[in-house]
């Protein structure tokens, strides 16, 4: 392996946070690492203290140079709203809880991860039913008491007894589409994600507004029916 160390200093309207790492034949990754997020070679630096209302501008600088050294896209985590703009998003406080409905619609247009719903059936035997199109992402799931339920779907039915807790919560996974892109093929076929459709004659390459992006509603989009009856 070819060893070889890089500083490189992020810029936040003149004011820097420094970070170094060693970076190994193509690959790379941080020393004194925070713990991974989507990739164990993603960086992560605190840039909260640094917000400013307003435009924040980002600058990354790096040496030495190398041809190796390629810049993906630049992820902000954190508890805030996003919304469409016009070129891109803004920023905004996030909301006290999500309710029912599309994840993009309150201001989660890029979220990937978990979102648990909790709800309360009445003390019998009965069953849980949920079905597409009441919900979409890549994951279901039901907790209930001790006991667990998952499926890839499209549909949910799930037996709870009078012994089980009143309260479940159903939890769904959302999927990396959004989050990774591509977001302006003319025509993208679902589920596909070819190189091409980061680039070409028909993409676009200037910043386009929050509310041109292709984006998929994720969430649970109705409340599951109960349906009373031995189980």
């Amino acid at each position: 392996d070819v060893r070889r160390r890089y500083a490189c200093q992020l810029f936040w309207r003149g004011r820097q946070k420094a970070v170094e790492w060693l970076a190994f034949g193509w690959g790379g990754g941080p020393s004194g690492r925070q713990p991974d997020w989507l990739d164990c070679h993603i960086v992560r630096v605190k840039v909260g203290h640094l917000l400013r209302e307003g435009e924040n501008i980002l600058e990354l600088v790096a040496r030495p140079f190398d041809v190796r050294q390629e810049i993906d896209q630049i992820y902000l985590l954190g508890s805030f709203a996003v919304l469409p703009h016009k070129p891109g998003f803004v920023l905004a406080p996030a909301a006290a809880s999500l309710g029912l409905g599309s994840w993009k619609t309150q201001g989660m247009p890029f979220y990937d991860r978990k979102v648990a719903y909790r709800f309360r059936r009445p003390r019998e035997n009965g069953r849980v039913v949920l079905s597409k199109p009441d919900w979409h992402g890549s994951v279901l799931e039901v907790t209930c008491g001790g006991r667990r339920i998952q499926t890839y779907g499209p549909h949910l039915d799930v037996d709870l007894g009078g012994d089980d807790p009143e309260d479940f919560t159903i939890t769904v996974t959302g999927l990396p589409l959004n989050l990774l892109g591509p977001w302006h093929k003319p025509g993208l076929l679902p589920k596909h994600g070819w190189a091409n459709f980061w680039h070409g004659g028909d993409v676009a390459n200037t910043p386009q507004g929050g509310a041109d992006y292709r984006l998929l509603d994720l969430g649970l989009f109705a409340a599951p029916n109960w349906i009373s009856g031995e189980v």
